[in-house]
């Protein structure tokens, strides 16, 4: 089976019921999803797992199993929905650890998305349900090579571009600019 994973707030501005509907879309006989984390729609999460057997709900998890389950996904979903003025004031901290993680990203397109990330990323154009689960199939339709490539160079930028230095270097140079 292919492994499709989520980790994060498990909130509407997620995408969540977007991300479930879509995967009710897919075989579950060809896919098994994790889903980790906590928020206001996990009653939401925990019922549908509780209906598809593909599914399984982890709840909070430590690092060290959140590493575990990144390492045996085959792809990461980021489904935030595009309109809410939420991602207006956000920082994807969460794209960082999945593009770090060595595993190819699912993501709809968002006011808050860097430019920078997106050629490591498969951008789902829509976040119609039918729309997300084409996406997913369509990345495992993907050459296998140019596949390990993409999730190879999404780790590179992150470990040069997203470390502690880095970052620092670039608060104090707009700190110094102002």
């Amino acid at each position: 089976k292919k492994r499709l994973m989520y980790a994060g707030t498990l909130s509407y501005v997620n995408g969540i019921k977007e991300m479930l509907d879509a995967i009710s879309l897919l075989d579950e006989s060809e896919y098994q999803v994790d889903i980790c984390g906590y928020g206001p729609e996990e009653q939401q999460v925990k019922n549908f797992c509780e209906k598809h057997k593909n599914c399984i709900y982890h709840g909070r998890v430590s690092n060290e199993e959140l590493d575990a389950l990144y390492d045996k996904a085959d792809l990461l979903l980021n489904i935030r929905l595009p309109d809410d003025e939420v991602n207006d004031f956000s920082f994807p901290s969460k794209l960082i650890g999945y593009m770090y993680s060595g595993t190819a990203v699912v993501s709809s397109d968002f006011s808050s998305l860097p430019d920078s990330y997106r050629d490591f990323l498969y951008i789902t154009p829509d976040i119609d349900p039918e729309c997300i689960a084409e996406t997913i199939k369509n990345v495992f339709l993907q050459d296998e090579a140019e596949l390990k490539e993409r999730v190879k160079s999404a780790r590179a930028f992150v470990e040069t571009n997203q470390n502690w230095m880095t970052v620092g270097k670039s608060i104090i140079d707009f700190i110094e600019s102002n």
